[in-house]
């Protein structure tokens, strides 16, 4: 044998270059689906935002109204004596207010309020006859533009 002969040698040169590659790629993608993932968290954060607080100003315009109207009753019936029918009184109370919808044969008003994405359907029971309390809240709908029911406790129900 040649002592000056050197036997081949394995060299492993390229896989370091190679790990560091793949380490370098896969710290990228994860950086960018963290990115993407967060980007459409926020849209979605952003989304909602918009939608509660649509439907906190409805609500508020609700019960403005709900308080107006109450309280415009309330001097209406001051005329009247305590136990006397009401149903004349409404009926000429809903010609002052055509945005409100009267049902006499169950004595229920109601109206919708409107958003841009939303819309609050409202609906209050009079009380046929004086007492101290001649309206009260009978049902409160709030619906999404795809005609989603969020009136359940906020849990969605399609279809109402």
């Amino acid at each position: 044998m040649n002592p000056l002969k050197k036997s081949p040698q394995l060299t492993l040169f390229g896989l370091p270059t190679l790990l560091n590659v793949f380490i370098i790629v896969m710290v990228i993608s994860f950086a960018v689906l963290s990115y993407v993932s967060a980007y459409a968290v926020q849209r979605t954060l952003v989304r909602s935002i918009d939608v509660l607080t649509e439907s906190y100003e409805l609500e508020g315009e609700a019960e403005v109204l709900f308080h107006s109207i109450h309280m415009e009753l309330h001097q209406l019936s001051e005329q009247l004596e305590e136990g006397s029918s009401m149903l004349g009184l409404y009926s000429d109370f809903v010609k002052k207010h055509p945005e409100l919808s009267y049902n006499e044969t169950e004595g229920l008003l109601s109206f919708a309020l409107a958003s841009e994405n939303q819309t609050l359907e409202v609906e209050w029971a009079l009380s046929p006859i004086k007492q101290a309390t001649l309206l009260r809240r009978n049902k409160v709908q709030l619906r999404m533009d795809n005609n989603q029911d969020y009136s359940q406790d906020g849990d969605p129900v399609y279809g109402g």
